[in-house]
């Protein structure tokens, strides 16, 4: 676990990201990722085994990638910092449930202002064809809303 190679992001794409997208019904087109090394062949093939088109960003262009230098500084600012700031971590496992319970809050509870999101949470846009879904997964807006009420 944790290794970043092309063989493992070609897997963590077709076990985690392309059945989530097939789930929510909406069909996976393109993925933009950097020059890494973990985006290379193997990535690559299984993208276009899966009929989605593969494009590299150049170097040191972050414009062309706003929306995740945004959630990159979201992540480190308000979850890492607060995070490293109240508490000791003794292992890695602890890290990555603090991330999985930050990933929740900032996708199913926290709006965000964006001009795209405008109040709303991502989790609502992503699943807006399959509503259903989201209080499949734990998360009901109604129950969100009656909780903070008190």
């Amino acid at each position: 676990a944790g290794r970043k190679s092309a063989k493992s992001m070609a897997r963590f794409l077709i076990e985690d990201v392309a059945p989530v997208y097939r789930e929510a019904k909406i069909r996976l087109v393109r993925i933009n990722t950097d020059g890494g090394p973990e985006f290379g062949r193997a990535f690559t093939r299984v993208c276009l085994e899966l009929g989605i088109e593969h494009h590299r960003l150049p170097p040191r262009s972050p414009d062309l990638n706003a929306f995740v230098e945004r959630f990159q500084g979201s992540c480190l600012h308000l979850h890492y910092r607060t995070a490293f700031r109240y508490r000791y971590y003794t292992s890695a496992a602890d890290i990555d449930a603090d991330l999985a319970a930050w990933l929740r809050y900032y996708n199913f509870e926290r709006p965000h202002r964006g001009y795209r999101t405008k109040g709303r949470r991502p989790a609502e846009l992503f699943y807006a064809h399959r509503p259903g879904l989201l209080k499949m997964k734990g998360w009901d807006p109604n129950e969100l809303l009656k909780a903070r009420a008190v």
